[in-house]
């Protein structure tokens, strides 16, 4: 049987969801230092790896096979300029290339990252999670009603990505 001695020299410390930062990159700039205190939420995506069934000698082998990641899903808090929306709504924009219609992605992907920072108590970085490849796919809308008036607007931007990484 462990200690509650034992446990607290093994676990120093647990993460915290509310701790962390997240930093952006793209072809149209970083993410305003502003918009950085803005960022409500981060959902870290999950990674699962598919099966692949083989026949052997009658029997079905499963093994590993291509892996699969969910969006990045980052909520921001509306701030009295926009200046967070505007920032999210430059780069779908510069992506879709509104204008000519003539979008050049290797132009956005090599350029597009999102850093997304888990912090400790003190502001120490535990892991950092780099998204590369990023791409836009939705702004959420904002909902505008006369019932919420003590409410802060929000919105949320989802980006897929070729593949991430933690270290």
């Amino acid at each position: 049987m462990i200690t509650l001695e034992e446990f607290k020299n093994q676990v120093k410390d647990f993460a915290r969801p509310n701790r962390f930062k997240v930093e952006i990159t793209t072809p149209v700039g970083q993410l305003p230092e502003k918009c950085k205190f803005c960022c409500k939420g981060a959902k870290i995506p999950n990674y699962e790896i598919g099966n692949i069934e083989l026949k052997y000698l009658g029997h079905k082998v499963k093994i590993g096979g291509d892996y699969n990641h969910g969006n990045l899903v980052l909520t921001f808090l509306n701030d009295y300029d926009f200046e967070c929306r505007k920032f999210f709504e430059k780069w779908l924009f510069f992506e879709a290339n509104k204008e000519g219609n003539n979008a050049r992605p290797e132009e956005y992907l090599a350029n597009s990252v999102v850093k997304v920072f888990q912090l400790g108590r003190r502001g120490e970085i535990l892991r950092t999670y780099t998204f590369w490849h990023c791409v836009i796919i939705d702004i959420s809308e904002i909902d505008l009603s006369m019932d919420s008036e003590s409410q802060i607007e929000e919105f949320s931007v989802t980006i897929e990505y070729s593949y991430w990484e933690a270290s």
